[in-house]
């Protein structure tokens, strides 16, 4: 009788049936937010979200009440559509199993034989079990680490050189690019067609070019453009993460806030450095949470299906962000396209196509002439043509640095090696990582050549920010046959070579075999002497 009581108490309990489904929401933010439990994680951003879903959830939940007269019937209904939040299915599919559900409920309790609280309870147990432990251990751990924050600083002056004669500068981010020695080492790929090039154009390659950067674009070229706050502070945190992720240590001696990242890579000083000197700064690439700058200019490739490589140029577009958007908006842009790649695996993200709050205008780049340029066609993987535009339009500045982001080598895989799309379920298969890799060789060696043919004393820089990392340290283990530290090797080995015209070498160029060193190089010798010292 007791049992009875009690499940006829949870079963009519008006709050927890709204409370249960809405647990999912919240676990879902969280799950997301700290994936990377060494950062503080942005709590206002959770916060905010979950109020706006919980009150979203509120007048549907009232609004299906409505319909229905019963509060139980509501609860099963919220209990499913929370639960596709979790996972990503078409909207058609969506729609066509919200309404058998609602047929099924409507007559609930004629198809169900035992008492409907009786399922109420059972089912509500099993959705507290799912979620509530790793809920309640993610928040323990994210809550705990507050007390853990450090914070440091960067460097905000220079010492300018009277110098005049400045080269142009090119850094091509080759995202998640192992190094050449890595990339034979593991994929038995020597990668001819690359390395030749460079080595026949007298770029310096760095076969074995590796650093700790915490294997992730947010947390690596905060590494590589902050020379200052790397020495005096973020280079503990970052070995400190490494040994963690080693395992030889348990738990982090501090965090860091990742507000003070965001704001490292938003005003980084390699960038300020160059802008103090009066270079004019432009960034090319996909203006998001990991490679946004407060540059002068941006030209944004944006997708209109984030994540899917398995574009045609119709899906494609070059955007020029203009230059009277103030830094509030921006980092709403950012905050928006970062909450847009979080619902994008989910239902809601058939929902969220091309939100964009930025003043810009689109480029035009269908008539660009690359005819001296062969695989970068209009069947090619599309931003590298936008690159090329994006490139020229730089043309008309002079004494100009250009942040390029080059995301081809990045899972999810998309190409095989003359560019024809893989299927879908390879995507994540690193047994076609090498042809991938080959025919991004392709593309990124005719970018070289445009850049060369039109600015032949320029300095080109390839680097990645890491190597590979989106899969697990069991699944680099198992498939590379390998150990923990061969598993961290793969993800720190980066790609790095670099073209220095002879009129610009002076001797400083022994030291670009630490990849950490290419942003000292630059600010010493084309900003002011001795601004930083080098690492060995």
């Amino acid at each position: 009788m007791e049992r009875d009581e009690l499940l006829k108490k949870i079963s009519n309990n008006k709050i927890l049936l709204f409370i249960i489904p809405n647990l999912i929401y919240i676990y879902r933010f969280l799950l997301y937010y700290i994936g990377n439990r060494d950062i503080e994680v942005l709590y206002y951003e959770v916060v905010i979200l979950s109020g706006i879903f919980l009150l979203l959830n509120f007048i549907i939940y009232k609004v299906i009440y409505r319909l229905l007269g019963d509060y139980q019937k509501s609860f099963f209904i919220m209990c499913f559509i929370s639960l596709l939040f979790l996972i990503r299915v078409n909207i058609i599919v969506f729609l066509i199993m919200i309404v058998f559900i609602l047929l099924l409920i409507i007559d609930f309790k004629k198809i169900i034989k035992f008492k409907l609280d009786s399922l109420i309870f059972i089912f509500s147990f099993i959705i507290i079990s799912l979620f509530s432990y790793s809920f309640i251990v993610s928040s323990y751990k994210e809550i705990s680490n507050i007390f853990k924050i450090r914070h440091g600083d960067n460097k905000v002056s220079f010492k300018i050189n009277n110098n005049s004669d400045l080269p142009n500068i090119y850094y091509i981010h080759c995202d998640a690019t192992m190094s050449f020695s890595y990339m034979k080492k593991y994929f038995n790929n020597s990668s001819y067609y690359l390395y030749d090039y460079l080595s026949n154009n007298n770029y310096y390659i760095n076969d074995n070019a590796s650093f700790i950067g915490g294997h992730r674009t947010a947390t690596s070229l905060v590494a590589l453009f902050n020379p200052y706050y790397y020495d005096n502070f973020y280079k503990d945190y970052l070995n400190n993460l490494e040994d963690v992720n080693l395992g030889k240590k348990k738990s982090f001696d501090y965090i860091v806030n990742y507000n003070e990242l965001e704001d490292r890579r938003l005003n980084n000083e390699l960038f300020n450095a160059l802008k103090k000197k009066g270079y004019t700064t432009i960034g090319i690439g996909e203006y998001n949470q990991y490679t946004s700058f407060n540059t002068d200019y941006f030209y944004d490739y944006y997708f209109y299906d984030y994540y899917m490589r398995h574009l045609v140029d119709n899906k494609s577009g070059l955007r020029y962000i203009k230059k009277n958007n103030s830094n509030l908006r921006k980092l709403l842009y950012i905050r928006l396209v970062h909450f847009k790649s979080f619902v994008y695996n989910t239902i809601f993200g058939n929902l969220i196509k091309d939100i964009n709050l930025l003043d810009n205008k689109d480029i035009d780049y269908t008539d660009i002439d690359i005819s001296n340029y062969g695989y970068i066609n209009d069947t090619s993987y599309w931003p590298s043509k936008a690159i090329i535009k994006g490139i020229n339009e730089s043309f008309k500045y002079d004494n100009r640095f250009l942040f390029i982001d080059y995301n081809l080598n990045h899972v999810p895989i998309t190409f095989d090696s003359i560019g024809n799309k893989i299927s879908d379920k390879y995507m994540y298969n690193l047994n076609y990582y090498n042809s991938n890799y080959d025919y991004s060789s392709l593309l990124l060696v005719d970018m070289l050549k445009y850049i060369h043919d039109n600015d032949k004393y320029g300095i080109i820089i390839l680097e990645s920010d890491h190597g590979i990392h989106t899969y697990t340290n069991d699944n680099l283990i198992k498939f590379f046959n390998t150990d923990i530290n061969g598993a961290q090797d793969i993800r720190n080995s980066v790609m790095s070579a670099i073209y220095i015209p002879d009129k610009f070498k002076n001797g400083d160029e022994e030291y670009l075999n630490n990849p950490l060193n290419i942003s000292r190089y630059l600010v010493n010798n084309y900003v002011g002497n001795n601004n930083y010292d080098y690492l060995d």
